[in-house]
């Protein structure tokens, strides 16, 4: 579930955030970049550990 709010959060910053500044009539901007690459490398970074957790459980669980 991780994993999905993720990816529909930076796909939500990178394509809708502006558009949706537009049509209130205000500026789009960044809060800035360092912190959204910090946090993005963070977010992957999460996503690769639930993955080998979820590969180490699964595979203690059934025998390959």
């Amino acid at each position: 579930m991780r994993v999905f709010e993720v990816v529909v959060y930076q796909v939500n910053v990178l394509l809708f955030d502006h558009f949706r500044a537009l049509q209130k009539g205000q500026q789009y901007k960044l809060g800035g970049y360092r912190s959204l690459i910090i946090l993005l490398i963070q977010n992957y970074f999460e996503i690769i550990l639930w993955f080998a957790a979820q590969y180490v459980f699964f595979g203690q669980l059934f025998s390959f």
